[in-house]
């Protein structure tokens, strides 16, 4: 059994420099990458993760070895204040409304500009049980592993508005909530199944080859969610600075969800691989394997707009073909 706890607490008057202006966030300006003295950022980042493993192993179950392994881990992290911009949206409402002149929209859109702090939970928690078992293949030493594993995986993010104003005047070294927030994505539960089986055989007492197949399945749920550029959208259009031009524009803006989803997706996978000792030091290897996983999925639907239907066919997994081929010495 192991078990683990780790805590960073950041605590300092150093933010990153914005340029004149905050023109690297309004502007696209080239950041200097210096670290400027003066921040004061009322709730600093932090990192905690607290993890434990639990481990069994039995050198002889029923002839063969078998190992189980369980794990938890749950980190949580407060990152620091950033800018963000609701410019290109907020154009696409005004241009679809009637609004097409540059000179006003670049008036109005300045103030689609948005401070937020991001904080995120992740936690994970799975189980694996794998033997292993020596046999022979037409007299060739041969070592067969196999057995099914599990993982479960709930995150969820936030993000928390500063105000504007004291980031605005600090030229970005200052930061304090607005008591707004906002949704990072929705709620989400990703489980990952597997099943697999592998033979290691060794061809002569300087080849051996080994190959497998594995059987993946992912599947996610995730609650309905306002996307976070809906309600930025909303906050944007009620702004008493943009209010009266929006409403003389028939803009009447309404944060819009997205509802509930999941997805299903699965795998057959196969590994093969083979290594020839030429010397005592001396080895060449060639593998060839696969990978099936789910992107990041509430990092994917952070910024999607309202109606967005999560499913089987919007939200694809990624697959991986990996190659590699060496001389070890």
């Amino acid at each position: 059994m192991a078990a683990t706890y780790y805590n960073d607490e950041q605590d300092t008057d150093y933010g990153p420099d914005y340029g004149d202006g905050l023109g690297v966030l309004l502007d696209g300006d080239t950041p200097s990458l210096q670290a400027i003295d003066g921040a004061n950022i009322e709730n600093q980042p932090y990192t905690t993760k607290t993890s434990l493993n639990l481990n069994y192993d039995n050198d002889d179950f029923l002839g063969s070895n078998l190992s189980v392994t369980g794990y938890y881990r749950d980190e949580q992290g407060r990152f620091y204040p950033s800018g963000k911009t609701a410019a290109p949206q907020a154009a696409e409402e005004w241009v679809a409304n009637g609004l097409t002149d540059s000179d006003t929209l670049g008036k109005l859109l300045g103030a689609a500009t948005f401070v937020t702090q991001s904080e995120a939970d992740i936690e994970v928690m799975g189980l694996r049980a794998a033997m292993q078992t020596d046999s022979e293949i037409a007299g060739k030493d041969t070592l067969f592993s196999y057995g099914v594993d599990f993982e479960r995986e709930n995150s969820e993010q936030t993000y928390y508005g500063q105000d504007l104003n004291t980031f605005i005047a600090s030229n970005g070294l200052n930061a304090e909530t607005n008591g707004l927030t906002y949704n990072g994505g929705p709620a989400t539960t990703i489980d990952k199944w597997g099943a697999f089986v592998n033979a290691d055989v060794d061809l002569t007492d300087k080849w051996h080859t080994s190959a497998g197949v594995r059987y993946q399945r992912l599947e996610s749920e995730t609650d309905a969610f306002t996307p976070i550029y809906e309600q930025l959208l909303e906050e944007y259009f009620n702004n008493p600075a943009i209010s009266d031009i929006s409403d003389a524009y028939g803009i009447d803006y309404q944060a819009g969800m997205v509802e509930e989803g999941s997805t299903d997706h699965d795998k057959v996978l196969f590994n093969l691989g083979t290594s020839y000792q030429l010397t005592p030091n001396d080895q060449v290897f060639a593998n060839f394997s696969q990978g099936f996983t789910t992107a990041d999925i509430q990092r994917a639907l952070r910024d999607v707009r309202a109606g967005f239907v999560v499913n089987s066919d919007n939200v694809q997994p990624i697959s991986i073909n990996n190659y590699e081929f060496g001389w070890q010495v």
